[in-house]
């Protein structure tokens, strides 16, 4: 809810990351360094993956989807496109009140259309897209400053105020 988010500063106690490959490790990276959390949680079904983000620092814990969506308030899905309308909602169902979940894929359109009325009322979706990255996939050229001086474009579905909370944590997190 609307109070919820207000209350969102960083560092937050928890953020969650769906998806560690090379933008979701570059993102757990990055908060880390940055100290975004006091705790980077992160899901993946790659072992390799949960594991060389283990090592390199970038997260502090690792979780099922359920449990880190009852623990962090802010969550990212970095996941392909296709995987992030069935993840939001797997995640919507465990989250906490206030919840702000956010995406990193290229399209938006259909993704936002499947969630506008799909989510519960108390758990926001503001969807993202970093203009970074490269070509290969995961963690393995993950790195904590991908994102300095590069565009993050966020599309708020239609109706959504500039100075929304749930906007503005999203904003603020970039």
């Amino acid at each position: 809810d609307e109070e919820s988010c207000q209350r969102m500063m960083f560092p937050l106690p928890a953020i969650g990351i769906s998806g560690v490959g090379q933008i979701g490790g570059s993102i757990a990276l990055g908060a880390s360094k940055r100290n975004l959390a006091e705790r980077i949680i992160a899901y993946d079904t790659n072992e390799e993956h949960i594991r060389f983000c283990r090592e390199a620092g970038a997260v502090s814990d690792v979780m099922p989807l359920e449990a880190l969506a009852k623990q962090c308030s802010f969550i990212i899905l970095a996941v392909p496109p296709e995987k992030t309308v069935p993840l939001a909602l797997e995640v919507a169902k465990n989250a906490q009140e206030g919840t702000v979940i956010t995406d990193v894929g290229s399209i938006k359109l259909s993704i936002v259309e499947s969630l506008k009325d799909a989510l519960p009322e108390s758990v926001r979706f503001i969807p993202g897209h970093p203009i970074a990255g490269g070509t290969r996939t995961g963690p393995f050229d993950a790195q904590g400053d991908i994102f300095a001086r590069k565009l993050v474009m966020l599309t708020p579905p239609l109706g959504i105020d500039i100075n929304d909370p749930a906007l503005r944590v999203v904003a603020e997190f970039w």
